[in-house]
């Protein structure tokens, strides 16, 4: 049984996740997340990040934990900074990592998009121009989401 982590900031980042909810039935799912009332099936309760560099500095040690544990064979994010660190750790662990980056961002690319970009195996966009703003590597699936 393929094991899956999914990472996502709480509020929508997290709703485009559990919309793909079926292209994991039947795996073992781990859930990693900010802390919220709305959140029940959170295996991994993260601090929230934002944008502060000793609150990231933290979390790394956080999904290291996660990741060491867990052993995921996929690491699976809609971002937003909570990314960074699974994905690092992913990575290093030999995860399968794929990146969907938010359909809110239809006009420009996310910070945690921008740097992830070259990190993991897979980088997904949802609007088609997208692609243009990453490049070769970013596959359009904004209409099978």
């Amino acid at each position: 049984m393929k094991k899956i982590l999914l990472v996502a900031s709480h509020g929508g980042h997290l709703s485009e996740l559990r919309a793909l909810k079926k292209a994991w039935e039947g795996c073992d799912v781990r859930w990693a997340s900010y802390p919220s009332p709305n959140s029940k099936e959170i295996d991994y309760s993260v601090k929230h990040i934002g944008m502060n560099p000793f609150k990231m500095l933290t979390s790394f040690f956080v999904f290291f934990k996660i990741i060491y544990t867990f052993r995921p064979d996929y690491v699976i994010s809609t971002g937003s900074e909570i990314a960074i660190p699974a994905m690092f750790w992913a990575k290093l662990f030999s995860s399968k990592t794929l990146y969907i980056e938010c359909s809110a961002r239809v006009s420009s690319a996310s910070l945690a998009g921008k740097l992830l970009y070259r990190w993991v195996d897979t980088f997904w966009v949802q609007w088609p121009h997208n692609t243009k703003s990453f490049g070769d590597k970013a596959e359009y699936h904004g209409g099978t989401l």
